[in-house]
């Protein structure tokens, strides 16, 4: 463990994997009794690791993947977006996810970028994950994002492929290539 000052605290704080623990903290934990320490919940490990750690190896990956785009491309947005809205330039940001798969992850390959055993397996939990790590970079720019997979959903539950080739290849295919289509 390092020491780091964080602000709003008195002193030092102690930064361990992922998690900050004020040191009267570790200090009040210590002094509880067997059963108190027993059901206080105090690893060092963060609660956002612990729990990626129980999903299925392709929703963990999804998940970083999901995390890693939110903290490189929404959380720089975030503060120039609330500012001022109405100026804010999100077309690089959906020219990205759209290059990630980001954009059409709701549509089976060959049409977009879900494999198709996600269909028959934990289809809807990539979706949460996807909403909760981009919105807790930026509510309003994660739910900006996000959209595009609601106005998907009508296309692909028509179970049409005729409506599939004329509407979904083109918008996915445009999508990964930077050109970018939306649907709400």
């Amino acid at each position: 463990m390092r020491r780091q000052r964080a602000p709003g605290w008195e002193g030092s704080v102690l930064r361990s994997e992922g998690g900050l623990m004020h040191p009267m903290l570790l200090d009040s934990i210590q002094r509880l009794k067997p059963l108190g320490r027993w059901l206080y919940e105090h690893s060092t490990e963060a609660l956002w690791d612990r729990d990626t750690r129980t999903l299925p190896s392709d929703l963990q990956k999804r998940r970083r993947d999901y995390r890693r785009f939110a903290e490189q491309f929404i959380a720089p947005l975030a503060l120039e977006v609330d500012r001022d809205p109405e100026r804010a330039d999100l077309r690089p940001l959906y020219i990205e996810a759209g290059r990630r798969g980001f954009l059409s992850e709701t549509a089976p390959w060959p049409f977009g970028t879900m494999p198709w055993r996600s269909i028959f397996r934990r289809h809807i939990f990539h979706f949460a994950l996807k909403a909760e790590e981009f919105c807790a970079a930026c509510g309003g720019i994660g739910l900006a994002l996000l959209f595009h997979d609601l106005g998907m959903a009508p296309l692909l539950l028509s179970g049409d492929l005729g409506v599939w080739r004329r509407w979904l290849w083109p918008i996915c295919h445009a999508n990964r290539r930077g050109k970018i289509r939306l649907v709400a």
